[in-house]
């Protein structure tokens, strides 16, 4: 295993920090050879609010990271959620200079550099861009324009942009860490998308959910490429606070009580069945019913479904996704989830199911690491495309400035 070669991800969550590392094997596929898991200290609905705190969970958890790898990885491949992520489809045109030749790669790039030069706030930085689609002569849905005639050639990129505080305090930490951030910063619901989405989901139309402890994070997908994202600020954290306030116990019993008995599932209202729990003081206990933590996690979850069904509306795309909508995340692992988001939703669900790699153990298949293998398995794709299929210089240019999570999607010469 090759320190040079590894590839880290991190995953800065507002209940745990995950990191996991893989060592591309030589047909260039990824071999998972090590684990990181921490409590996350400092960030609340995916933002800092204690950037020491922050620091000293993504040090605990590349300690433990150590223990598997036996050495301190140098960089990490970076995921953010919150910041206040949102998303634009930027749209430009030119008028080509040349107009009775071809379309070339000088073309492309220039037009791109255009969308890249759109106006943002001062408080606003693009985390990923990338083209959806090209125009020409107003013939839209174009891939690859190259080598073909017109005068006026458009692009529609899909910019993905942050908060610049937000985003500068977690890279601080990473920092602090004694961690360079390797590469560009991914938008978790993409990351997590690389792993649970199949391409004929994304082709026909279909939304990645990922819930989180904090945060609620989304990506819709048609033709092929993402085309929204969008981040809600609640999770199956407020679930844990719900049952602490409502059932009058200490947070972590709540937890222990979510993880244990919750349900969202038919019937769960009408339980009688009676759970014994720890309460605040030692020795003493509360006796609580099925149906009164089942009524506190159904009314959380279904405003969660809700505001996920008023963000896709939004789009204009609710009624043309074949594919429905794929869950990830801890938050959607509740039994009874895919029968109630389907009724919230009225769409196709599924549970996303994180596929197999090399080194993985059981564990790992869990939703909570959609995102961490998901950016694991971007890295090492992007890592083989630069051997393997190497861009036109012009286009690699341009896909350096953009993001390059550009590459996926810009046609190759």
């Amino acid at each position: 295993m090759g320190k040079n070669n590894l590839i880290v991800s991190l995953d800065v969550g507002t209940t745990k920090t995950r990191a996991i590392a893989c060592d591309p094997a030589p047909d260039g596929f990824p071999n998972i050879v090590g684990l990181g898991i921490a409590s996350t200290h400092g960030l609340t609905r995916g933002s800092i609010i204690d950037m020491e705190a922050t620091t000293a969970s993504i040090r605990a958890c590349f300690e433990d990271l150590k223990q598997s790898l036996g050495h301190m990885p140098l960089a990490t491949h970076l995921s953010v959620n919150g910041c206040n992520i949102s998303s634009q489809i930027v749209r430009v045109e030119t008028v080509v200079k040349q107009a009775k030749g071809a379309i070339t790669h000088a073309d492309i790039d220039h037009v791109l550099e255009m969308a890249h030069r759109a106006s943002l706030p001062e408080d606003r930085q693009i985390l990923m861009a990338f083209p959806v689609g090209f125009i020409l002569d107003g013939t839209e849905g174009i891939r690859d324009p190259a080598g073909m005639y017109g005068n006026v050639l458009g692009a529609e990129v899909h910019m993905i942009t942050g908060s610049v505080g937000p985003i500068r305090n977690l890279t601080s930490c990473v920092n602090a860490a004694e961690l360079a951030v390797d590469g560009e910063i991914t938008a978790q619901a993409l990351a997590a998308a690389e792993a649970v989405l199949s391409e004929q989901e994304k082709q026909l139309g279909v939304v990645l959910v990922d819930i989180g402890g904090g945060t609620t994070d989304l990506a819709l997908y048609t033709d092929g490429v993402p085309w929204h994202t969008a981040s809600i600020p609640l999770g199956g954290l407020n679930i844990t606070k719900d049952i602490s306030y409502g059932l009058k116990l200490p947070q972590d019993v709540a937890e222990e009580l979510k993880l244990q008995y919750a349900t969202v599932s038919d019937g769960a209202l009408d339980d009688e069945t009676e759970i014994d729990a720890p309460g605040f003081y030692p020795g003493s206990w509360t006796m609580l019913r099925q149906r009164d933590l089942a009524m506190i996690v159904v009314a959380r979850m279904e405003e969660i479904l809700e505001l996920i069904k008023d963000e896709i509306r939004r789009t204009g795309y609710f009624d043309v996704l074949p594919a429905g909508v794929v869950f990830t995340g801890g938050g959607s692992e509740l039994h009874g989830f895919e029968e109630l988001a389907s009724a919230v939703l009225g769409l196709p669900v599924r549970q996303g199911v994180v596929p197999v790699m090399r080194g993985m153990n059981e564990y790992l298949c869990r939703a909570e690491f959609a995102t961490s293998i998901g950016l694991t398995m971007y890295a090492a794709r992007l890592q083989r495309a630069r051997v393997r299929r190497p861009m036109s210089a012009a286009l690699g240019s341009v896909a350096e400035r953009l993001g390059s999570l550009m590459r996926p999607f810009i046609p190759m010469s």
